[in-house]
């Protein structure tokens, strides 16, 4: 009777873990349809965001409490409540965030990018929403 008990036990422990072990699908393996308010709707899926965190106003970490802030954060989150999926957000470095997110590591990178002709070649951009003039 013991090892009845405990091998019930162990199955529900399993059958528990496997539950909770399931990740969230990526953005990219799901079927998209049409929310309520007519714009996508991607099924609660994780959406990964490539941020440096040091290009104010755009991202950064605040000092004061640690916690990332900026337009593209805004901006994401937003996005995340209109179309059912979940941002995460992945800091990385500036050198090769664009060929990350080509190569698809990234599914965007959100750092207050330039539109040029080369990175134009590798990724798709949206359209642009501030232009910086350098020098």
């Amino acid at each position: 009777m013991k090892n009845k008990k405990s091998l019930f036990l162990i199955l529900i422990l399993g059958l528990v873990a496997v539950a909770c072990s399931t990740a969230a699908t990526p953005c990219n393996e799901v079927e998209i349809t049409t929310g309520e308010n007519g714009l996508p709707d991607l099924d609660g899926c994780e959406f990964t965001f490539a941020v440096e965190n040091a290009y104010l106003p755009f991202n950064y970490v605040d000092a004061a409490d640690g916690e990332a802030k900026g337009w593209d954060y805004d901006v994401f989150n937003y996005l995340a409540e209109q179309m059912n999926f979940t941002p995460v957000y992945v800091p990385a470095a500036w050198d090769g965030m664009i060929q990350a997110v080509a190569d698809g590591q990234y599914m965007i990178a959100g750092d207050g990018i330039s539109i040029t002709d080369e990175r134009d070649k590798i990724v798709d951009f949206s359209d642009s929403y501030i232009v910086l003039q350098q020098r």
